[in-house]
């Protein structure tokens, strides 16, 4: 889980956001919503969930993985008065925190239901690298 916006953003968060040129959380001014794009597949596979009432899909940035970052996505019922909505289609929403939203400008989430990987993809071009798995990446300042 991020750390609480009262802790501040980490370092590596605030270098990207100035990188990007725009606030990191927790810094003065207001929050950018980061561009995130969800295939049709991805669309129709986050639909198909059929989420209760409230529920949402939140999107964040962990700290883990060979490459030092991983991307989470779960289903939650308790939004914070922080997070930013990326996407709303019908009632779905895709909702993150400020702190997992500067690493998150530049996304593209897929969705595979080929036998060996299937699930949702996340590609971000503007990523610095990432493990051979493709499971996590890096974070260039």
């Amino acid at each position: 889980m991020p750390p609480s916006p009262a802790a501040g953003p980490p370092a590596a968060a605030s270098a990207l956001a100035a990188r990007l040129g725009w606030n990191a959380a927790g810094a003065s001014g207001p929050d950018r919503i980061p561009a995130v794009a969800l295939t049709d597949r991805a669309l129709a596979a986050l639909h198909d969930l059929a989420l209760p009432a409230g529920a949402f899909v939140r999107i964040g940035v962990v700290v883990g993985g060979c490459s030092g970052h991983t991307y989470s996505a779960v289903v939650d019922d308790r939004a914070d008065p922080a997070d930013l909505t990326l996407v709303e289609s019908g009632h779905l929403r895709v909702a993150t925190d400020p702190q997992s939203a500067v690493y998150l400008d530049g996304l593209r989430i897929d969705y595979s239901d080929d036998l060996i990987r299937s699930g949702f993809r996340f590609r971000n071009a503007k990523a610095g690298g990432s493990c051979g798995c493709g499971a996590s990446f890096k974070v260039t300042p």
